[in-house]
């Protein structure tokens, strides 16, 4: 049977395909609609509770990995309700303007993990 952890993920990664090849077909129309803002919120509320108790955990790659289709998801929430985002531009910049932060933030944690448990 799955555990809840897998079920996010796997929630969570179909949910950031479906909103990413929603937008970039042109059909962000799609994405106002109550009962599918409903689901996204939903969503990104159980990834968001997930991703705070990875970290929790000390499960810091699952948590970032989290973190990352959360942002994804409230940027395109709050974004598609303000202005149109529509389009392969739009998806790949939200992509890069909050992946990319988050494999820095990942690289310093993992070389501080590393230097600390090297002085132990």
């Amino acid at each position: 049977m799955l555990n809840r952890k897998i079920l996010s993920i796997v929630v969570g990664v179909i949910t950031t395909l479906f909103v990413s090849f929603a937008l970039i077909t042109q059909n962000g129309d799609l994405l106002v609609t109550p009962f599918l803002q409903l689901i996204l919120g939903l969503v990104t509320a159980d990834v968001l509770v997930s991703g705070i108790s990875a970290f929790r955990r000390k499960s810091k790659g699952l948590g970032l990995f989290f973190t990352f289709i959360t942002l994804f998801m409230l940027s395109v929430i709050i974004l598609n309700n303000t202005m149109t985002i529509e389009g392969t531009i739009p998806v790949i910049t939200i992509y890069i303007v909050f992946g990319v932060p988050i494999g820095i933030i990942a690289m310093f944690v993992h070389r501080i993990n590393t230097r600390n448990e090297l002085e132990l």
